[in-house]
């Protein structure tokens, strides 16, 4: 004898098979979370945070709680350094139990414990000339201490026709990642005759910050930077081995770099620029 289905057991049997699927839907995402577990932290997952403007506190705390996997060989770590990876984040990378100061600290100190800056390792070369240790730094305003100033490097290109033309320095894309207040105040290992400080020249349409480095003819080749460019500070060596570098104004909305001549003996020319925008 066939059993009529009321409108309640319809109901009931309905409610059966929701709670049924509710609990396949679970069971299956808890075998999937438990098949994928969290990807470990690599090196291109620390370029792409340090690209995208994080600060590095952020990004050494995430180090500090997360799964890592990081390539710490010698060609590793200089791929990281060229890539804006700061010192402090990389230090980091090699020991995660690393003790840091604030980044906000003070610097430099008197404390004969804080090392101090353009050390000089074994053999007499100074740290920075390698990428070892930082070379440049800047101050804010009404922030005091002081952060490091990562450099981009640049591509030397001739423009003209027939041997004549100009040499320019050329650095993609048309935004430095660091952002600077036009006051700041920039601490530098490099003599500043050697790196003066330059305002660069935008390309929209290709997306470039730009700079002459000198013109050229079928008889001769001038090495300098246009007048127009360069922008006026002064510096000071100080006791401790650095250069204090202040501006002489504000600094306008625009994109700047002090930029080594490739005359001093250490850099070429393009390969490492000191770059910053002021908003």
């Amino acid at each position: 004898m066939q059993r009529c289905v009321g409108p309640r057991d319809a109901r009931g049997k309905v409610r059966r098979i929701a709670v049924t699927l509710v609990l396949i839907l679970l069971l299956g995402n808890r075998g999937h979370a438990a098949d994928n577990p969290t990807k470990p932290l690599t090196n291109e997952d620390i370029v792409a945070l340090v690209q995208a403007g994080l600060p590095s506190d952020v990004i050494i705390e995430k180090i500090k709680t997360g799964k890592t996997s990081f390539d710490t060989s010698t060609e590793a770590l200089v791929g990281l350094k060229n890539a804006g990876v700061g010192s402090d984040v990389i230090r980091v990378m090699v020991n995660p139990a690393a003790e840091l100061k604030p980044s906000n600290m003070a610097w430099p100190r008197a404390n004969p414990n804080t090392p101090e800056p353009c050390q000089v390792g074994p053999g007499g070369q100074a740290l920075w000339l390698s990428g070892a240790s930082p070379a440049m730094w800047y101050s804010n305003p009404d922030k005091g201490g002081r952060v490091e100033l990562n450099y981009e490097r640049g591509t030397v290109t001739h423009v003209g026709y027939a041997g004549f033309g100009a040499r320019l320095l050329v650095l993609h894309p048309i935004r430095a990642n660091a952002r600077v207040d036009g006051r700041s105040q920039f601490f530098s290992c490099i003599n500043p005759t050697d790196a003066p400080l330059v305002r660069f020249s935008l390309d929209t349409e290709s997306d470039e910050r730009n700079t002459s480095l000198g013109k050229t003819t079928p008889w001769s080749m001038s090495f300098h930077i246009s007048e127009g460019d360069l922008v006026s500070f002064k510096s000071e060596k100080t006791p401790e081995g650095y250069f204090k570098i202040t501006l002489s104004s504000p600094l306008a909305p625009g994109e700047y770099g002090f930029v080594p001549q490739g005359n001093a003996g250490f850099f070429a020319a393009g390969e490492r620029i000191f770059t910053f925008g002021v908003d």
